[in-house]
């Protein structure tokens, strides 16, 4: 063959590739969307695909430009798949409940091949209405308050740590520290087993947890396909976790439950709300119950369901909860005067309950509430939320048309950064939830754990767990930067917002003041 021929052919071939590229990156253009403008082949995801910034930070990013543009949404371009994301609180909120039917589903897929994936997250339609149904009296108050004392018997073993630590005069790894303390809690409550991260932190609990959320280069081919082509994974059959975080999670739990069920041992956690399931038991308000199931009935949960849904409540309650407790001890050690308020609340209500943490003590300590609070809308662990379009639809007061597949993205991290709803976003202020500024804010602009139906059910969970451990922590400690913590950025490689390097805390015991 000539060469002048083949050149022709190359210049043919490339040049269709690059008309097609160039028609796919017309999509919002078409539809009358405002875009950023697109890079070929990468779409508007060129500094997210290098990593130079985490999701996070990429989509408030997007958020602010729609936003300065004064729009009520706008499009993007994660490779050639376009992305609708609102900005309007209204429009959020209409799509979330209202709406709902139209973005029902997340864009995570369920895989046969991969039981982990068989989580509520992942769950669809029907599907998802009934596992949500069964799981969601695992999470009143009063299963809150049930485990409870199982939270309590390790943040105990916290509060030794941490005193060990100052008779020693060393500083601490504070997420390390949040994490290992988040590990057993959730370890405890979710599996019904001991991980020790606190005094041994090679735990294997910890370690195959922590690879869950581990930034690898197959977790990241996995979000993207997440992202652009789910249905292509569950095609594919290919696995959203390694196969051997999949057996040891189903081992654990196999081995646990076949404990449970041979000896009649009953425990009150989240271990035993799934069996009470599993066996078609009635879950009562404010009984444990037995293990029996109904009369004629078969399990209505499997063992892979039991542990994909273990292993989602014990990954999503300690790498989150661990975040936000890193990010709120850290303001609090740069802001003495909000850590001395915190403390001094805590200090009064131990006072007078006789100096014992107790799940009604919690409900008394409105002022950590805000602290908590306030560290989650500065540093939303999830930074964003995601749906597909389940059902064509048609934007409210537009023309604008949203195809069935679509994915939607809610950024979470620029609603929460965003100084029409949070004045001087940057500073850590925990009076922005006051009652009275609660009140004048959409309450929209505040959404940590989801939005809609699709909230996460374990929240109140989550508050309880992250309320005990700041309470213990501020009775009986002072917390100071140490000099070798390096200014604060974010991971750029994590999906969760995490910090980027270690944060070294002083600790100093308090005296006398309860």
């Amino acid at each position: 063959m000539e060469p002048v021929t083949i050149y022709s052919i190359i210049f043919v071939i490339v040049g269709t590739i690059w008309c097609i590229f160039k028609w796919k990156f017309t999509y919002w253009h078409r539809r009358g969307v405002y875009s950023p403008r697109p890079t070929i082949p990468f779409g508007n995801a060129f500094d997210l695909i290098r990593q130079k910034r985490s999701i996070g930070l990429e989509m408030r990013h997007v958020y602010q430009d729609i936003k300065n543009k004064s729009l009520p949404f706008g499009g993007y371009y994660f490779l050639t798949h376009p992305v609708f994301l609102p900005t309007d609180l209204d429009l959020i909120q209409r799509i979330s409940t209202t709406d709902f039917e139209h973005f029902s589903d997340r864009t995570m897929m369920r895989n046969d091949n991969d039981p982990l994936s068989g989580n509520l997250i992942a769950l669809k339609g029907q599907e998802w209405q009934n596992t949500r149904a069964k799981l969601s009296p695992a999470f009143t108050p009063s299963k809150n308050k049930m485990m409870f004392g199982t939270v309590k018997k390790h943040t105990d073993v916290l509060l030794e740590i941490v005193n060990e630590l100052c008779a020693k005069k060393d500083s601490m790894d504070l997420h390390d520290l949040m994490i290992r303390t988040t590990v057993d809690v959730i370890s405890a409550c979710a599996f019904g087993l001991e991980s020790n991260s606190l005094r041994n932190p090679n735990s294997k609990l910890k370690e195959y947890g922590l690879r869950y959320f581990e930034p690898t280069t197959r977790h990241k081919i996995v979000f993207v396909f997440t992202i652009i082509m789910p249905r292509l994974l569950k095609l594919l059959r290919i696995r959203t976790f390694p196969k051997d975080i999949t057996d040891f999670f189903l081992n654990v739990m196999t081995q646990t439950l076949n404990h449970r069920e041979t000896n009649k041992f009953i425990q009150k956690d989240f271990v035993h709300l799934l069996l009470q399931i599993k066996n078609n038991s009635k879950i009562t308000a404010d009984e444990v119950g037995s293990f029996e199931p109904a009369s004629g009935q078969k399990s209505t949960m499997t063992i892979e369901e039991i542990t994909a849904h273990s292993v989602l409540f014990f990954v999503g309650g300690s790498e989150t909860s661990a975040g936000i407790l890193t990010f709120c001890l850290y303001e609090l050690t740069l802001q003495k005067q909000i850590q001395d308020a915190a403390r001094k609340e805590v200090q009064k209500a131990l006072h007078e309950n006789g100096g014992e943490v107790t799940y009604e003590l919690l409900q008394k300590l409105p002022y950590l509430g805000k602290c908590i609070n306030e560290a989650m809308r500065k540093y939303p662990v999830v930074p964003v939320h995601l749906r597909e379009c389940t059902k064509d639809y048609i934007v409210p007061n537009s023309n604008v048309h949203i195809q069935k597949g679509t994915t939607l993205i809610v950024s979470t991290f620029g609603i929460h950064r965003d100084s029409e709803f949070y004045p001087d976003p940057e500073k850590f202020d925990p009076e922005r939830f006051s009652e009275k500024n609660i009140k004048t804010r959409h309450s929209y602009a505040f959404i940590p754990f989801g939005m809609g139906p699709k909230i996460c059910p374990a929240y109140t969970f989550g508050m309880m767990e992250m309320k005990l451990i700041m309470a213990t922590l501020l009775a009986s400690f002072k917390f100071s930067l140490n000099s070798k913590t390096k200014p604060l950025e974010l991971n750029p490689k994590s999906m969760p917002t995490l910090p980027l390097n270690a944060i070294w805390i002083d600790v100093e015991k308090v005296y006398g003041e309860i």
